[in-house]
C-alpha cells in the first residue's frame, strides 16, 4: 500500500475514533444513569470510552510516524532542532499526555 493511501486511512479512522471518544465523553458527563437507553451500562460505556482512547493514542502515534520526516525537516528549519532533541520532546509530551494530564481531570485531585 502506498504511504499516502495508508496515511489517508489512518487519518479517517483516527477521525472516526475521535468522534467516538468525544461522544462517549459527553454522554459520560451527563447526569448519572445506571443504564443508557441502548441497554449499555455506565461501566460498559466507561470501558468503551477507555478502549477508544487507547486506540486513538495508537493511531496518533502511527500518524506521527508517517509524518516523521516532515516533522524533522520543519522542526529543524523553524527551531533548529535536530532529530534527537525532537525525539526527547515528543517523548515527554506523550508521557505527559498518558500519565500526568489525566490526573488533572480526576475528581478530587
Amino acid at each position: 500500500m502506498k504511504r499516502n493511501t495508508l496515511n489517508f486511512y489512518v487519518d479517517i479512522i483516527t477521525f472516526i475514533v475521535f468522534i467516538g471518544v468525544v461522544s462517549t465523553g459527553i454522554i459520560l458527563r451527563a447526569p448519572s444513569l445506571d443504564t443508557l437507553p441502548w441497554g449499555i451500562t455506565h461501566k460498559e460505556l466507561v470501558d468503551f470510552h477507555w478502549i477508544l482512547g487507547v486506540l486513538m493514542l495508537i493511531l496518533v502515534l502511527i500518524h506521527l510516524l508517517l509524518h516523521w520526516n516532515w516533522a524533522k525537516v520543519n522542526f529543524y528549519k523553524k527551531l533548529k532542532l535536530k532529530p534527537v532533541p525532537l525525539i526527547i520532546i515528543v517523548s515527554i509530551i506523550i508521557i505527559a499526555s498518558i500519565f500526568i494530564i489525566p490526573l488533572y481531570f480526576v475528581r478530587g485531585f
